[in-house]
Parts: C-alpha cells; sequence; structure tokens
C-alpha cells in the first residue's frame, strides 16, 4: 500500500465531522477520499492510496481494514457519507428491458461472473438505464460493518448521471468523453442530449488505448478530426498519452471539477478533472 496525494487544510477539524460530507472512492487497486466543507462550501482535503499486488478478496479486505485503522477519523459520524464503487465489468442496460427476475440472466448472458460476488444494481434515472455490477461478497460485508450509513453506488452510475446533468449544453451536438483510469478507459457519447454509447476497454500500452478508441470512434461515425473529446479521469495535461491523442484527435479539452464548490488552497497544485467523480459523489443522492 502506498500514499499518493495527501492534501489537507489547516481548517480541518475532527471534532466538526457533522458538519462535513465524506466521498470515498473503492476500487481493486485503490482507495480515494475528499472532505468537503458545508458551512464553508469548499473541499478540505484529499488522499489517495495504491494497493498493489492484491489477487485474492481476503487480502484486498485485510489490506483496505489495515488502512481504516490508520486513518481512524473516516469512521467518525458525518453529515453525508457517499461510497463509489470501481470494481470491473459493470452492465448498462435500457430500464424498459430490466427487472429484478432478469438481473443475473442480463447480466450472465454478456459476463461472467465471478463466485461469491453478488449482483448489485444502480438505477439511472436521468439515462433511462439500469446499471448492473458484481461485488465479492467479503467485500460488501466489510464496507457496510464500516460505513453502514453511506449511499453506495458503482462510480460510472455517478459519473454518466452528472455528465448528464452537468456537461451537456447543446441539444443537437455529439459529445463524447473519456474516463481515464489505470489500466482501462471508459468511452461515453451522447448525441442530442441522449446516451447512445457507453463501453470500457482495458489496456496494456498506449497503442491498444490508440487502437480501441479510433476503431470505436470509426464505428461511431464520429471524425476525430472535427470531434471535441473531454477527458476526465487520471490523466495529467502533459502526459504522453495526450500527446499520442493530439496526433489522432484535433480538439482535446477537460471537464470542469464542479459547480457551484470551491478548493482550498491545497488543491491548487492538482488538476482537479482527475477527481470529478470524486468531487461530484455528493451530487449523485
Amino acid at each position: 500500500m502506498n500514499t499518493g496525494l495527501s492534501l489537507a487544510d489547516k481548517g480541518f477539524n475532527p471534532d466538526n465531522c457533522n458538519n462535513y460530507i465524506l466521498s470515498i472512492r473503492i476500487a481493486p487497486d485503490g482507495f480515494f477520499y475528499t472532505l468537503f466543507d458545508i458551512d464553508k462550501n469548499k473541499y478540505i482535503q484529499l488522499e489517495t492510496f495504491s494497493f498493489q499486488g492484491i489477487i485474492k478478496d481476503n487480502d484486498w479486505v485485510q489490506t483496505f481494514r489495515t488502512l481504516i485503522d490508520q486513518l481512524p477519523f473516516l469512521l467518525y459520524h458525518y453529515n453525508k457519507i457517499f461510497v463509489a464503487l470501481d470494481f470491473p465489468n459493470p452492465l448498462l442496460v435500457p430500464s424498459t428491458i430490466y427487472s429484478d427476475e432478469t438481473k443475473e440472466s442480463l447480466y450472465k448472458y454478456n459476463y461472467y461472473q465471478e463466485r461469491n460476488t453478488t449482483l448489485l444494481t444502480d438505477e439511472l434515472t436521468n439515462n433511462q438505464a439500469v446499471l448492473i455490477y458484481p461485488l465479492s461478497e467479503v467485500i460488501r460485508v466489510n464496507i457496510l460493518e464500516l460505513f453502514p450509513t453511506a449511499l453506495i453506488k458503482h462510480q460510472s452510475s455517478c459519473l454518466l448521471e452528472q455528465i448528464k446533468q452537468q456537461l451537456l449544453h447543446n441539444n443537437d451536438s455529439t459529445q463524447v468523453f473519456i474516463q481515464v483510469n489505470k489500466s482501462s478507459f471508459d468511452l461515453i457519447v451522447f448525441k442530442a442530449l441522449q446516451l447512445t454509447f457507453f463501453n470500457s476497454f482495458r489496456y496494456n500500452s498506449l497503442e491498444d488505448f490508440l487502437y480501441f478508441l479510433l476503431y470505436a470512434l470509426k464505428n461511431l461515425s464520429i471524425d476525430p478530426n472535427t470531434q471535441t473529446v473531454f477527458l476526465l479521469g487520471n490523466i495529467e495535461k502533459n502526459s504522453a498519452l495526450v500527446s499520442q491523442l493530439l496526433k489522432y484527435i484535433r480538439n482535446i479539452d477537460y471537464v470542469d471539477s464542479t459547480t457551484n464548490t470551491d478548493f482550498s488552497y491545497v488543491f491548487e497544485e492538482i488538476d482537479t478533472h482527475q477527481f470529478f467523480n470524486l468531487f461530484n459523489l455528493k451530487n449523485c443522492e
């Protein structure tokens, strides 16, 4: 387990947690959290941790609990707690074909479900869809035990809903978003304010990333020479990936982090588009 970012406003007061909102992202390879001060309407703390070499669920849980033991204030009483799960293989289906009775068959038609996993669902009201996603039962039990009052969703659910609410402006346009993760990326396309494409692609190299992206854009009849593509997630503006993307996609931009909220001075050193999901969890009720 390694610490990544550690940003903390000097005004953070553990005794004032009832006036804070705690947002958490939990993934197979890491743990991220941020604190939002309701009274001051700003984010005051952000920390990220990476997990390495963990394969078994029980080992993941042990690492997770060790980390929480080192951050005891995360278990204090907060005004609200939001948890975004970033585990792989979510399946998005239209609301019109989903039912509790067909959940398992819909998922197993598209993905292999591992043993000892539970299928969870999020309803995406703004997109008329339901997200079905698996979670290890031992991981699910431990998250619920540590954060029993949290609103828990898959991070893709929050991302799609927040894009629809915050980032779509032109009724007739095609808008393309790419969320970059450590070893995968999500390609999201809206046309005339309607979600028309959402898929995740795993990659091992820059060449993989470019191949999957350009192939998908071609099949969606999207011209990379004219279409603006918005980036968010685990990608820096001066990265090698961006340099390569600019060779094939003429117009690249980055999403705004949040609306109507501020950030402590300690956030000046980061590009907030990298944490769009985390900063918008509190808007996912």
